[in-house]
């Protein structure tokens, strides 16, 4: 931007250089002429036809503009002036400075020799504790902003580095410090930030102080301020910037950036539609661009330096982020633990790394970090092939303590996009966002952070963030005087949900379930005065973990969903919910089936067989024969299929036969499922496949007989290298009291176990409760509530037993 003055002399007031990334910025500028003037704004065409320039929103206003240390030194001080207090004054530099062995060699905004910064020059004239001010326009008195610039300090005379705070208007005033930086850090350009405040106006001033000899040159680049308190070290949702966060700008060590976007990539089939901080197409995360890479291409993200853990209280440093990699040209995201060997990196192995397409998902990461001296993360993505393999990254966080031991929860479905939110999602971060206690019950939801207050039962952490700072929901069903409370009621209420679209409404939420008194979790739906029976249900223990649970809504207008807990025996039965969400259309297909929803997964019965399956809740039509409840939910009010026999038209040796969808092909699934084949004249279950339409010479499993009234697990391992699909059939026995049934159908990317394996790590493996005994088995963790009895820890080495 040029200022034509009427004298006819032009002046350059404002410029900037190079790709900015895709997003509108923001330009201010101080106008200062006593007589009338003209403003010129000049587009200058690079190298390639990928320049276009865009400018908008053009305003003037009375008064000056607001305080603002934006700065990247591309010839001009913008706000920024040198003082008259100081001994010299700071220069204008690119490609090096005048002095070998010191300064830096590129700029940090455009990483060029081009690219200009502002630096101290320490050759002589200069001697040592000689100093060099610049000093910011003002900012209102009280205000708080977040100071950040980066600096380069190389060399074997560095000197000082000081950020200070001065009231404006008082000649007077002493300067505060507010941040400190001595001595040879490398050479690379470090991050560096600072809250800064004061009770009066107020201005900021940046020092250098000469150091020992001519090799201490200091240099700054790209200044900023932002209002606000600083964000913590190492914590970034790129919602503004990159924060503490850079790329590496040496083809040397990368070959790629990393990239600031909003919405989805420019490859279709790969990238997230939304963010994970917001959840929206607005929302700003970063990620790598893959179109014209080729395969191995590296993008380096570092952090900026940190000291050794050993000199830490708790040890260690816990790194949380969330990583998106959809798309089949996606190769591999890296995290690294890099020497900081001041000026370069020393990464060694990998301490974190996934490979591959991961789904349409933004997924949680936790990685505990430990170092014996000073050091950098690296975050590190490796380009697979084709143009769908973009990586992409948000809300990064450091703690100052070591991650505490994650159980992996159940992933949700991957066949979908990430959805958008909605007005009643809720992940009880910040307050409970409309749900509300059911009043004049004796249970309460209560909003928690961390365990729950008694041992053996309820989480440790949330599910949002997987940490003791997240926040959840449960229901206490302690009481000092316990009685006979079973069954007594907590109920959660939504706010007011409105549903117009046809396809109805998926409501997904994670729960937790563990504790050996735990016992009913259901959710209903009610209208107006009107509530449904139940439309999802869990019962007992599912284990020391957040689950995944999703129910479809197909009624119209406004409705609320109601989430119940029950009391069971005792104390040890607290039930968790977190990260409510609600999306227009049909729940997204689970890698589990367990006919919870009418679609049942897509199986479809064989019309050239002799009869059907059905879906089916409670006892079947027949007594004595077939289960009473679920496998899933353990109760009535869940879903199974079974083969209803009782038909006139049938003869023993009759044959129900249910497909599934169609399967691509593997080099080895195992295929589990659960069967319930109970009564005196059961006929045979048996598990066949299809190829290309031609089903296998023999079932891959087989089974007849009574089995008593029990549901059992089964699986088989299976390989095809065309796609398939898998076959159910049930066979009628000799007359009515034959029905068999199936729940929780599940293709499991791993090698079956022998039958009766199992390590307790995840479930029982099929291993179930007798009926007829006095207790149960229970699977724990850790120490049992006795002391000097028991283990205190499981023996495979993963937490259960």
């Amino acid at each position: 931007m040029y200022m034509e003055l009427s004298h006819g002399e032009v002046v350059k007031i404002w410029s900037m250089n190079g790709e900015q990334s895709n997003y509108w910025l923001e330009a201010t500028y101080t106008l200062g002429s006593f007589s009338p003037t003209k403003l010129w704004l000049e587009g200058v065409v690079g190298s390639t036809v990928t320049g276009d320039i865009a400018i908008d929103d053009v305003s003037l206003t009375f008064g000056p503009c607001p305080a603002d240390a934006t700065c990247n030194f591309e010839g001009y001080l913008c706000q920024w002036n040198q003082v008259d207090d100081d001994v010299f004054d700071w220069q204008f530099g690119n490609n090096g400075t005048s002095s070998s062995g010191t300064g830096p060699a590129l700029d940090h905004t455009y990483g060029t020799e081009m690219g200009q910064y502002l630096h101290i020059e320490a050759s002589s004239p200069r001697v040592p504790g000689d100093m060099a001010r610049i000093e910011s326009s003002p900012y209102p008195a009280g205000g708080r902003y977040c100071f950040e610039f980066f600096y380069h300090m190389f060399g074997t005379s560095i000197g000082t580095l000081s950020i200070y705070t001065k009231a404006s208007k008082q000649d007077s005033a002493p300067l505060e410090l507010v941040w400190v930086e001595s001595g040879n850090q490398g050479d690379l350009w470090r991050y560096g930030y600072t809250t800064v405040t004061n009770s009066a106006e107020f201005t900021i001033v940046v020092e250098g102080v000469v150091g020992t000899s001519y090799s201490g040159d200091i240099s700054i680049d790209d200044l900023k301020t932002v209002a606000g308190d600083c964000a913590p070290t190492g914590f970034c949702d790129f919602e503004r910037n990159f924060c503490t966060w850079t790329n590496v700008f040496s083809r040397d060590l990368d070959e790629l950036d990393w990239s600031r976007n909003a919405g989805s990539t420019y490859s279709a089939t790969t990238g997230p539609l939304v963010d994970h901080t917001t959840g929206t197409s607005s929302g700003f995360y970063i990620y790598t661009e893959t179109s014209s890479a080729s395969s191995g291409d590296k993008s380096w993200l570092t952090s900026p330096s940190y000291d050794a853990t050993t000199t830490m209280q708790s040890g260690g440093r816990c790194l949380t982020f969330w990583y998106h990699m959809f798309g089949p040209g996606v190769g591999s995201l890296n995290v690294y633990i890099a020497l900081d060997l001041q000026g370069s990196f020393a990464p060694g192995d990998p301490v974190w790394s996934k490979s591959g397409d991961q789904g349409d998902y933004w997924l949680s990461a936790f990685v505990n970090i430990t170092a014996e001296q000073r050091y950098f993360i690296i975050i590190e993505a490796v380009h697979g092939s084709g143009f769908a393999g973009d990586i992409s990254l948000d809300d990064i966080d450091i703690f100052e303590f070591p991650c505490a031991p994650q159980t992996l929860p159940t992933l949700p479905p991957i066949d979908p996009p990430t959805q958008p939110p909605s007005p009643w999602d809720c992940d009880f971060e910040l307050n409970w966002c409309g749900f509300n206690n059911e009043a004049d019950l004796r249970l309460n939801w209560t909003r928690i952070q961390g365990a729950t207050p008694h041992s053996a039962t309820g989480p440790t952490t949330d599910h949002t963030t997987l940490s003791p700072q997240g926040y959840y929901v449960f229901v206490d069903v302690d009481y000092a005087n316990e009685g006979d409370h079973k069954n007594d009621a907590g109920r959660l209420h939504s706010p007011t949900v409105t549903s117009t679209s046809e396809d109805g409404m998926c409501v997904s939420f994670w729960y937790h379930m563990y504790g050996d008194h735990v016992n009913q979790l259901n959710v209903y739906v009610q209208q107006r005065d009107y509530q449904t029976t139940a439309v999802w249900s869990r019962t007992g223990s599912q284990g020391q973990r957040w689950n995944y649970g999703q129910t479809h809504i197909s009624r119209l207008g406004d409705w609320s969903i109601v989430f119940e807990a029950l009391r069971g025996d005792g104390f040890k039965g607290d039930i968790a919910l977190d990260d409510i969400k609600f999306f227009i259309g049909a729940c997204p297909t689970t890698a589990i089936c367990d006919f919870e929803e009418a679609s049942i997964c897509g199986f479809q019965d064989d019309p050239t067989a002799d009869f059907t399956w059905r879906r089916h809740q409670g006892n079947t039509t027949t007594s004595n024969s077939g289960p009473s409840f679920d496998h899933t939910t353990q109760t009535s009010n869940g879903y199974y299929m079974y083969t209803e026999v009782s038909s006139n038209d049938l003869v023993e040796g009759s044959k129900a036969r249910l497909i599934s969808t169609m399967h691509p092909a593997t080099v080895g699934k195992c295929v589990v499922f659960w069967y319930h084949m109970y009564g005196k004249s059961i006929g045979t279950l048996n598990v066949w496949s299809t190829q290309e339409g031609v089903t296998s010479s023999a079932p891959h499993w087989s089974l007849s007989g009574n089995h008593e009234d029990l549901w059992r697990r089964a699986s088989f391992q299976y390989e095809s290298i065309v796609p398939f699909q898998i076959v159910f059939e049930g066979v009628r026995g000799f007359n009515v009291a034959g029905d068999i049934s199936i729940d929780d159908v599940e293709l499991r990317d791993q090698n079956c176990e022998l039958p009766g394996t199992c390590d307790f790590d995840v479930d029982s493996c099929g291993w179930v409760n007798a009926v007829d005994d006095h207790f149960d088995w229970m699977l724990y963790r850790d120490a049992t509530e006795t002391d000097n009895t028991g283990p205190s820890s499981d023996h495979t080495g993963n937490g259960l037993c």
